[in-house]
């Protein structure tokens, strides 16, 4: 963990933070696991049963905005640039890692800077990336979509600076998102004729049936990264869509 004093971000191995989302985990499968009266022994080989406690254990985190950028930072650092880069949350001013040393995700949570048009970065040989989160849980077509985009953008005067926006296509049902009708490329063509004054790259991400991860620039390229999911990690992943 280090403390970026001139951009005032606290920054985290993949390491780290995983660390710091598994203690948090821990207690709560351990709630859960009492409130139902099961034992560790009885999900060994029970999907169904991991599962269910799984959903219990994260219901509140997913409707927590500042614990899903947590996890949405881990994973997709993780996933598409590597266990090597580091998370970063930006903080209050006036946080003092040496008086507030942050030793869990409550911590984290509560010296990360609020209403800051910056949710996460990530640092990647040596550049940083800076992330702008947004979840979407509209219909899944491409009109729905592009709306929800214009609506976002407009927030901001069309000027996000040097901010990635990155969308999170979320299902009705936490991990079974329906088929996409998404027509990304014709979004693109879209958003080619705002003429947008945007220093930055418009990513969205999702989950395609429990079978690969996706990550996909709409703007100002065309570009995807596809990684397959094994099925055996499903009842542990760090992120439920």
């Amino acid at each position: 963990m280090r403390h970026l004093k001139k951009e005032n971000i606290i920054c985290f191995t993949a390491y780290e933070l995983s660390e710091l989302y598994k203690k948090d985990k821990k207690e709560k499968l351990s709630k859960v696991l009492k409130e139902k009266n099961y034992s560790r022994k009885e999900l060994n080989g029970n999907y169904k049963k991991k599962n269910e406690v799984a959903h219990s254990s994260i219901k509140k985190d997913l409707k927590c905005k500042e614990q899903i950028e947590i996890l949405s930072a881990l994973n997709s650092c993780i996933v598409f640039y590597g266990e090597d880069s580091e998370i970063c949350f930006p903080l209050e001013d006036s946080y003092s890692l040496e008086k507030n040393p942050i030793r869990d995700i409550l911590n984290l949570k509560k010296f990360t800077k609020q209403d800051s048009l910056i949710d996460f970065s990530i640092i990647s040989s040596s550049r940083i990336y800076n992330f702008q989160f947004k979840r979407y849980k509209g219909k899944l077509g491409t009109k729905d979509f592009f709306k929800f985009i214009e609506k976002k953008l407009k927030r901001y005067g069309n000027k996000i600076k040097d901010v990635n926006l990155l969308i999170i296509i979320q299902g009705p049902v936490s991990i079974d998102l329906p088929k996409l009708n998404i027509n990304f490329k014709k979004i693109r063509e879209k958003l080619n004729l705002k003429g947008l004054d945007f220093g930055s790259s418009i990513l969205v991400r999702f989950n395609e049936r429990n079978k690969f991860d996706h990550l996909i620039e709409i703007y100002p390229s065309d570009s995807e990264i596809k990684i397959p999911i094994d099925p055996n990690y499903l009842a542990g992943r760090l992120l439920y869509y």
